[in-house]
């Protein structure tokens, strides 16, 4: 029996073809929104929800992860608690279970851990000399304790990675991780910023001045090396630390001036001069 191939009468290009620049440029700008979008919208829910936990339910949750500390500690640690214990009398605080730990890391540094925690490394006790001073790094962790920033970062960090891993898994766009770097940095700094101005406050408050308040961060400057690139800022999830001393010193010069009640964030500067 004679074969006879029937006649194409379409062909198949499987070849690459030409990139399509313009097509990519559409596509990755309308992912980066997409997900910037979607990262702003959990940080609303999550906040919504985090307002709602109570004070007792918070210490709960997290107060066991909070670390002892020594009473045998060294007389820096234990002029540290005494500074903090005139801190927490505030009446402007949160009522939560304050506890100072001795942070266990190499560099001069304090954190603020959820459920009252406050953590403060040798290092910083031993470079931080004034009382103030170190009453400002003090203030700043509870800052972030009055606003919250602990359980808001970890629910939104956590509430996005599920939701990207849920809605990305088939994806191979890369770009999401860029918008979401972005985004998280410029969240953290708004953070820095409120636990900055509270701290200001809440020394006014306590001690009645603020001066030497800078100490620590102006030791941060002379010892850095951030310079003048401003991929550093962005990048970073603290403002730099040359922006950050002029909005102190601006917030300083007003409560020469201004009567503010702590933590309201009325009457507050902006961050450049």
């Amino acid at each position: 029996m004679k074969f006879t191939p029937k006649e194409l009468k379409e062909t198949a290009d499987i070849s690459r073809g030409r990139f399509d620049f313009k097509r990519w440029v559409k596509r990755a700008a309308a992912g980066l929104l997409a997900v910037t979008l979607l990262y702003i919208g959990i940080g609303v829910v999550t906040d919504l929800i985090v307002v709602n936990i109570s004070e007792e339910t918070e210490a709960r949750w997290f107060g066991r992860a909070i670390p002892e500390t020594n009473e045998e500690s060294s007389e820096e640690f234990q002029r540290a608690q005494r500074i903090f214990e005139q801190l927490i009398t505030s009446v402007h605080l949160r009522p939560l279970p304050y506890r100072l730990y001795l942070w266990e890391f190499s560099e001069p540094n304090a954190v603020a851990v959820p459920g009252g925690g406050v953590g403060v490394t040798s290092a910083l006790l031993q470079k931080v000399k004034s009382e103030v001073g170190l009453a400002t790094v003090l203030a700043h962790e509870l800052g972030h304790h009055e606003y919250r920033h602990g359980l808001k970062s970890g629910g939104r960090a956590l509430l996005w990675q599920i939701l990207l891993s849920l809605a990305m898994a088939e994806s191979d766009f890369s770009g999401s991780d860029v918008a979401l770097r972005v985004t998280e940095t410029s969240y953290s700094r708004d953070q820095e910023r409120e636990a900055d101005r509270f701290a200001l406050q809440l020394v006014h408050e306590v001690y009645g001045d603020t001066k030497g308040a800078l100490e620590f961060f102006e030791l941060v400057q002379r010892e850095s090396d951030e310079g003048d690139s401003p991929w550093v800022g962005l990048l970073s999830s603290h403002p730099l630390t040359a922006e950050r001393i002029a909005y102190l010193k601006k917030l300083q010069r007003q409560l020469r001036h201004t009567s503010w009640e702590v933590g309201s964030g009325r009457d507050t500067p902006p961050m450049t001069e």
